[in-house]
């Protein structure tokens, strides 16, 4: 498979598809919403869901096709994860602006009388209505949803089903321990005030869960729970 050429076709093929079915998906319910609005006069849709969705799921998938396609037509491991987040990175940007389109097209014609349905946008929570704003804060949240989605994804193909759900089960007892005990009025509240520093901070957070999804994957197992030890190479051909 030629360098990234190969990989990074076929994950862009896989992910246009996707674009594709989720954007004739947000049209359609943008259709509905409009139509919906002209008999109920307090109605406020949102077009955000798919394109979330998307990201938050898609991860999930990735290592039942393009993982598996990629090492099979003779790619690497480092060339499946560069190539899956380079697409994903440029499908993030692609799908963003399509959605802020339809938002600001949406906005446009219910300042002209033309429609009556205004759609919720995530950004209004910064308490800006300044459309470069609105489509970075999709490009966190996106970011954050798409990188915490594969790196949970790598940490169990990594170790595989037991041992990620003995993992997975500890954390949870450490939240709901932190939960029980901590003032959440206090991080709610500041949440609400500095929210664009929050928004920031998941995107850090998924940078940094896509990050550690590279250094788990690049010499990972050939398949699911494949591995035996986070501090030791696997047995199979390294990349």
């Amino acid at each position: 498979m030629n360098a990234l050429k190969g990989p990074f076709r076929l994950m862009f093929e896989d992910m246009r598809m996707q674009f594709y079915i989720l954007t004739s998906i947000t049209v359609a319910l943008w259709l509905f919403f409009l139509v919906l609005g002209m008999s109920v006069d307090t109605f406020m849709g949102t077009l955000f869901g798919p394109y979330y969705g998307l990201f938050a799921i898609y991860p999930f998938l990735v290592y039942n096709k393009g993982y598996v396609y990629t090492l099979a037509l003779g790619g690497t491991r480092k060339q499946f994860l560069f190539s899956m987040l380079a697409a994903s990175g440029l499908f993030i940007v692609i799908c963003m602006a399509v959605l802020n389109g339809i938002y600001q097209l949406n906005a446009f014609l219910l300042n002209q009388g033309v429609i009556n349905t205004p759609l919720f946008h995530m950004g209004e929570l910064v308490g800006s209505a300044n459309p470069l704003l609105y489509f970075w804060v999709d490009l966190l949240w996106c970011v954050f949803l798409f990188g915490v989605s594969f790196g949970i994804n790598s940490v169990w193909f990594y170790f595989g089903t037991v041992r990620f759900l003995l993992g997975l089960t500890g954390v949870a007892l450490v939240v709901i321990t932190y939960l029980a005990f901590a003032d959440l009025r206090t991080l709610f509240t500041w949440i609400v005030e500095n929210h664009l520093v929050f928004l920031h901070v998941i995107g850090a957070i998924g940078f940094a869960a896509a990050a550690l999804s590279y250094v788990i994957m690049k010499n990972g197992p050939l398949e699911r729970g494949g591995e035996r030890s986070f501090f030791f190479k696997n047995k199979t051909v390294q990349d």
